[in-house]
């Protein structure tokens, strides 16, 4: 009996390069014990590299090896190295016969070189495999693309040096960068024939595979990304990989199992034996690849498992032991079989395709339709419904078999071999296969003028009987595309253009947008000094000017190699330089060029210059710039010192392209040189050592760590940081995929120049945006803060003050630019307008003598999940009270929308579910608008009811609302038939996605139940003036639905007193349709309404014309609601108050019938005294129910309460006073007029003012 050990997947984590973009981690690798012994993971030099994880624990996994302790990360790769380590991961078993010329036997790498051989996957040349030679970028894509079977896509490459890559790499350059497995270098470039790096190679293979299993056993994990099996009697449990999975031939004869697997990409097969490959209760969504080596192989599919496609490139065994179900859906044997291997099919099969007439088939069981399209010779007991056919014949059971014209069944004997017409006579019977959708890929294209791209319409089913589709541009296209009748798309001219594909079947429509840019697109530039013959000949030159131009030249000019597309030169004076006549200014020429990405000269008449922020037009009309050839700029360089060192930026910068810049700086005669202390090149390397990046808490992209400045001779810089996986010793930036990232960077001074910095500086994330600075920073601030950063999906704040104070925060959510008052951030409050969530934290905390200078560091526990704003602000205002200072503006750091919106979960999913009046359709609200070619299939939804079984869902559509803020942004309608009023839905697919810029899945979900729709007028609440009513509409409507009737809802309100008819003067939602979900459910509507005048005394009938408003399900309500009970307001009173220390709360005791607003509310404007010292509340922590407390003679939920929590942390200074002290009064004054979430009642009446009040302690 074999033992089976259950194992759980060990997580490795993986290093960004040069080499690769977007790289995913890996879920799991697991490997033998005794590899994990031998393997040398402790290489000297890789020590600070920017590859030394994953160096290290690809070495610890037995796929890549040093020697002599160390690895080399940066010595090229042999071809011999590049074959062992794929051959460590595919463990391949074939050797074939082939025999290279320049390998002997005894070689390290002759196994591993002949195997990868056999494989197809390296081929010689000359006879020979070059084991030594330097293995290039392009050799390395096509070697990792023919051993992990990478198709290119339909996507065009777009890096400059595109023309050097050969014909023969290109397609698996084009199918490596589409599936973000090899992308580009940092100049934009492919680099084909450089040489590839051991770090970059193991960096290759750190991306490609997420897991990889090396000992047998059973797992268990969910893989995001692909999966290589390498050994046999592995079984792989209820998981679900997002990629492919690989069987490879280290599997040998054993076997692999999958129970209640779903692979979201395809499966390729390349061991395995005659025991099988079992699939039991499993999905495949793509293809399931057969391609073994000897063509002996079991595929058996089990339960309910479904394969779409499967295609054999070798002999194999199909079997599927349910024979009620069709899990092999389509098949296609191809003609790369071997001749003498064999294809076996037992099952149901809806379609077989064979194209090779060399390959025996056996068949038994059912096959709908076999297409042959190469002579077939078939044996077995297989019913066939139909067979289309060439040409060629089809031989079964060694009879011929009729014709599709012919109708008599053809049997041998007791061996039924197939039965044509459906079961004896009548004509053939043709099944047809309906057309259910169809997609365009690639769906977003962006091309220059002039280019051209292959567009691939998919329909939906593979095997639809009809796919034909009709290419077409969009009128308003017509001028900037140009389609062909098989999809291919010409850029016409730059603008934004739509190409359609519709199917013949049914009439599906499928969209792809394309942008053309111009195809003049400058990527380069050049400076030289003036000449005569490149300028016009008429252009007059003022004569000291000219004398100037003669003794000017080009000292230095480089291409950044940290930053792309950014220059740096230097023009030096060798003679004094002369005064133009009749001015005080001096002048030179310097002429700049243009390049296009082979260096060639480009004219460009869609650039334009900027110099030190003075514009240079492409139609050189300014009298700064003269007429040049091939896109060349004279531009002139005015300075009023020469005998000073003179800086010049240059921008070029021009529609669909990025900007150019180059730094000119200009150096004297006799250039005095930089004082050579240690202060001033610390200051000279605080404007080089960031980069392209703003400041030092916004890394992003590279810094430049130089060993010197030119301007200090002698003067050595050594680098250290206290991480180098994020900050390499070369300047090289590691983004994590989640948090921020806080290091300490030192520059040590060596030489002619001693002394040592060390920066602070915050590396963002991958998913967090530029954190911006307010141009006003209190000056209690040390230099450099405060400071915010991401870490864990909440908002983290760094501060330092350089004197005693305290420090009052808000943190909230913002529409539009504003920024809170002081009164309001002292308050814990923001004005209205500002913030549409209220303040989501009010940070308080004070600073003693003994804390100034020290760096405070705290989570202030927001999160980006719960925010739904153009920005976040992390406001401060700095009080000291012995100076009796306060600041006079507010210090703002503000999170852009990127940031807000990284990878919020709070953003996924459904929102609530409708089923409408008819019964036979299902709406499910969603947070975020839904990608259109993500329609999920049918079965992916469930359905059902109480007391009842899961029942099906006939068809799936998508719908977005236009609306950019619209909240929800979609909605997904299923269609079903005899739906129950209550219904239970689930959802348990993987297609459905997002429109964001990396695409999220919807998560799935089990048993969420539909909303009830009664429509009517819930509660109604008339103001103490009787000017005013609160109206809840249950369930309501959506506005983005019902946008006229919205914009008319005024008219549609009437009241009705004593038989007199009164219309509102205003009527306003209590949210707006930007912040929707953020205020209100979706089961009920507000609106404020106002009249003139109050109305009178008396009963009252509130009347709301519905007519032809569409509810949430898509119905319409009564043409009428009304309601004649009104609730009347009263005034609040000045309030008893009650304090428990045992709570922790103030208790506020209004009038008995006063209604407070629900909900939370802000404390802006109250203030405590505690024996003559008075404390001001702040933030929202007021409530209007309480579970800890309630003051004797009332019960909890009395709308006259209002309970005051001191338990907040910040308030931990106000309740340890109360609680030591005498005497405490309470008081409030409103202060900020114009406050959304301020103390009112229930129909929005603010709070009057009262004086102090005592508290009375009731324990």
């Amino acid at each position: 009996m074999k033992k089976v050990f259950l194992k759980r997947i060990v997580s490795l984590s993986v290093i960004s390069t040069l080499l690769l973009s977007g790289v995913t981690p890996f879920k799991g690798v697991t490997v033998s014990a005794a590899q994990a012994q031998t393997a040398n993971s402790s290489f000297g030099d890789v020590q600070g590299h920017w590859g030394q994880q994953a160096i290290k624990k690809w070495n610890k996994y037995g796929i890549v090896k040093g020697s002599d302790g160390k690895f080399r990360p940066n010595a090229p790769v042999t071809r011999a190295e590049f074959a062992v380590m794929i051959n460590n991961i595919m463990k391949y078993i074939e050797e074939g016969n082939t025999e290279f010329s320049d390998i002997s036997e005894g070689q390290w790498y002759a196994d591993s070189m002949r195997k990868l051989s056999a494989a197809s996957v390296l081929n010689g040349i000359d006879g020979k495999a070059l084991p030594q030679n330097k293995i290039t970028r392009q050799e390395a894509a096509t070697l990792i693309a023919g051993a992990f079977q990478i198709d290119s896509e339909a996507t065009m490459l777009t890096f400059k040096d595109n023309q050097q890559i050969a014909d023969w790499a290109h397609k698996s350059v084009q199918a490596l960068a589409s599936k973000a497995v090899m992308g580009g270098l940092p100049n934009g470039t492919f680099g084909p024939k450089a040489n590839l790096t051991r770090a970059e190679a193991v960096t290759i293979f750190d991306h490609l595979i997420q897991t990889l299993v090396t000992q047998p056993g059973q797992y268990q994990e969910d893989v995001q990304g692909n999966m290589v099996i390498n050994t046999p009697d592995v079984v792989l449990n209820n998981s679900k990989i997002t990629g492919d999975l690989y069987l490879t031939q280290g599997i040998g004869e054993g076997e692999v199992t999958l129970n209640n697997v779903t692979v979201s990409g395809s499966v390729y097969v390349q061991g395995g034996g005659e025991h099988s490959v079992i699939f039991n209760n499993s999905t495949v969504k793509q293809s399931l690849n057969i391609n073994k080596y000897n063509g002996k192989v079991h595929i058996q599919a089990k339960g309910n498992t479904t394969i779409p496609m499967t295609i054999l490139s070798s002999g194999a065994s199909l079997i599927s032991t349910d024979m009620t179900s069709n899990a092999f859906d389509s098949v296609e044997i191809t003609s790369r079989i071997p001749q003498a291997q064999v294809v076996n099919l037992d099952g149901n099969f809806n379609k077989v395709t064979n194209q090779s007439s060399q390959t025996s088939i056996t068949a038994n069981g059912n096959i709908k339709l076999l297409i042959a399209n190469a002579t077939t010779q078939l044996t077995g007991n297989a019913k066939i419904d139909t067979t289309q056919k060439a040409s060629s014949d089809v031989v079964v059971n060694r009879t011929t078999a009729p014709t599709p014209e012919s109708t008599t069944p053809t049997t041998n004997g007791t061996n039924a071999a197939t039965s044509f017409g459906g079961g004896g006579g009548g004509g053939t019977s043709t099944s047809t296969v309906a057309v259910q959708g169809v997609a365009i890929v690639p769906n977003t294209v962006s091309l220059q003028v002039g280019q051209s791209q292959q567009l691939v319409a998919t329909i939906t089913p593979n095997m639809a009987t009809n796919p034909q589709v009709v290419w077409a541009v969009s009128p308003e296209s017509a001028t900037i595309l140009s389609v062909s009748a098989n999809g291919q798309v010409t850029a016409k001219a730059p603008g934004m253009g739509k190409v359609t594909a519709t199917t013949k079947d049914g009439g599906f429509i499928a969209t792809a947008n394309v942008k053309v840019s111009s195809s003049m697109i400058a990527s380069g530039l050049t400076l030289s000094t003036y000449e005569e013959d490149l300028v016009d000949s008429n252009i007059l030159v003022d004569s000291s000017t000219e004398k100037n131009n003669k003794n000017i030249k080009v000292t230095s000019y480089e291409k950044s190699s940290q930053q792309e597309n950014e220059y740096t030169a230097a023009l030096t004076a060798q003679a004094p330089l002369q005064k133009q006549s009749s001015s005080v200014t001096y002048a030179v020429y310097a002429v700049v060029g243009l390049t296009d990405s082979a260096g060639q000269s480009l004219d460009s008449s869609t650039v334009q210059m900027t110099v030190s922020n003075d514009t240079y037009a492409s139609d050189r009309s300014s009298s700064s710039v003269e007429s040049y050839k091939n896109g060349k700029f004279l531009v002139r360089l005015n300075m009023s010192n020469p005998n000073q060192v003179n800086i010049y930026n240059v921008i070029a910068s021009q529609n669909g392209a990025p900007n150019l810049s180059m730094k000119i700086t200009y150096h004297p005669v006799d250039s005095v040189p930089n004082p050579q202390n240690s202060d001033a090149l610390f200051t000279a390397l605080e404007e080089k050592y960031l980069g392209s990046n703003s400041d030092a808490s916004n890394i992003v992209s590279d810094l430049i760590l130089p060993s010197s400045l030119s301007d200090y001779t002698g003067a050595k810089i050594d680098w250290t940081t206290d991480q180098t996986q994020v900050i390499g010793l070369d300047g090289k930036v590691t983004r994590d995929a989640e948090n921020d990232q806080i290091v300490k960077l030192t520059a040590t001074l060596s030489g002619t120049l001693e002394g040592t910095r060390t920066y602070d500086v915050i590396v963002r994330s991958q998913k967090t945006g530029i954190v911006h600075h307010s141009d006003y920073i209190d000056s209690y601030f040390v230099k450099g803060y405060p400071q915010a950063y991401i870490k864990n999906g909440t908002i983290h704040v760094k501060y330092a003050l350089n004197q005693p104070g305290e420090v009052y925060m808000v943190i909230h959510g913002l529409k539009g630019a504003q920024s809170a008052s002081v009164t309001s951030v002292l308050q814990g409050a923001s004005e209205i307008g500002i913030e549409p969530t209220g303040v989501l934290a009010w940070p308080y905390f004070e600073i003693n003598k003994n804390q100034v200078d020290q760096v405070q560091d705290f989570d202030t526990g927001v999160g980006l999940s719960v925010i739904d704003s153009d920005r976040i602000n992390i406001e401060f205002v700095i009080k000291d009270a012995q100076s009796s200072y306060t600041s006079n503006q507010v210090t703002t750091l503000s999170l852009d929308e990127a940031t807000r919106q990284a990878d919020s979960p709070y953003n996924l999913g459904l929102r609530t579910i409708y089923v409408n009046d008819a019964r036979d359709t299902i709406r499910i609200y969603y947070y975020q608008k839904l990608d259109p070619n993500s329609v999920p299939s049918p079965e992916d939804f469930t359905w059902s009811y109480q007391y009842s079984g899961v029942r099906k869902v006939e068809s799936v559509s998508i719908h977005n609302y236009q609306t950019e803020k619209a909240w929800p942004a979609s909605y997904v309608e299923l269609k079903a038939e005899n739906l129950a009023n209550e219904v239970y839905v689930s959802y348990s697919g993987n297609q459905l996605q997002d429109l964001s810029p990396v695409p999220v899945k919807m998560p799935t979900y089990q048993n969420h139940r539909n909303l009830p729709r009664t429509e009517e007028l819930d509660s109604i609440y008339i103001s103490v003036d009787r000017k005013t009513i609160d109206v809840n509409i249950n369930p309501g409507w959506y506005p983005e639905d019902n946008s006229s009737f919205s914009n008319d809802i005024l008219s549609k309100f009437t009241v009705e007193v004593a038989g007199k008819t009164y219309h509102p003067i205003s009527a306003k939602p209590s949210i707006s349709v930007d912040s929707y979900a953020s205020t209100a459910t979706m089961n009920n509507l507000s609106y404020l309404l106002t009249f003139e005048q109050s109305l009178p005394e008396g009963e009252a009938v509130l009347k709301l014309d519905t007519n032809g408003v569409k509810n949430w399900a898509g119905d319409t309500f009564a043409s009428e609601l009304k309601r004649d009970y009104f609730s009347q307001m009263i005034d609040a009173g000045v309030p008893e108050a009650q304090y428990s220390q045992q709570s922790g709360q103030i208790a506020l005791i209004f009038a008995p019938d006063y209604n407070i607003n629900g909900g939370s509310s802000n404390v802006a404007g109250m203030m405590v005294k505690v024996d003559g010292q008075e404390y001001l509340l702040r933030g929202t922590i007021a409530s209007d129910y309480n579970f800890k407390w309630t003051p004797e003679g009332h019960y909890r939920g009395d709308r006259n309460l209002l309970f005051i929590d001191l338990n907040d942390p910040y308030a931990a200074k106000v309740k340890e006073a109360i609680d030591k002290g005498q005497n405490i009064e309470i008081k409030y004054t409103r202060s900020i007029e114009e406050f959304k979430h301020q103390l009112a009642d229930r129909v929005g009446t603010p709070l009057s003012n009262f004086g102090y009040v005592n508290v009375t302690k009731v324990d």
